[in-house]
């Protein structure tokens, strides 16, 4: 698939995520590179922004995300990465999403929802020897701590 072919896709993806209603969960995406002229528009790097959910431990927290779309999409996941830090087990210093739950093969639209399931689920077996994952299974009250001045920091980022 050559570029103009993907940024194809993706405009027809970001087309649909801005009507299907996911919006209205907490999410707000924007292009990296817009413009007036659609020629010049790159539907293949999104700026999410994901409000975490009022009965979570985030509670408050808005997080920025860079969403990439490689060129097999969608039998590539997009790569994520956390603008905002976030104080999860699965996310690594770096901002990048560390799961083994997303399935090749999924779209946008339906990786979306599943990407609320970070605010009540942490997977330490992902990366054990990490200082988070290590402080989730051992100290956990410390741990959450960390997550509530995490998302009190977080809670005037915006898109």
């Amino acid at each position: 698939m050559d570029d103009d072919e993907l940024n194809g896709i993706m405009k027809y993806e970001y087309e649909r995520v801005k009507d299907c209603g996911i919006l209205e969960y907490g999410f707000e995406v924007k292009l990296i590179k817009d413009s007036e002229n659609e020629e010049d528009k790159d539907y293949t790097k999104w700026l999410m922004l994901m409000k975490a959910p009022d009965d979570s431990d985030y509670k408050g927290g808005k997080y920025l995300i860079e969403v990439e779309f490689l060129k097999n999409y969608p039998y590539i996941n997009p790569k994520f990465t956390f603008k905002t830090p976030i104080y999860h087990c699965n996310v690594k210093d770096s901002g990048e999403l560390n799961v083994n739950w997303l399935m090749k093969g999924m779209k946008i639209d339906y990786i979306m929802p599943r990407l609320l399931t970070l605010f009540y689920l942490q997977d330490p077996s992902v990366d054990e020897n990490s200082e988070k994952s290590k402080l989730y299974k051992d100290k956990p009250e410390e741990f959450k701590e960390n997550i509530i001045k995490n998302a009190d920091a977080a809670k005037d980022t915006k898109l």
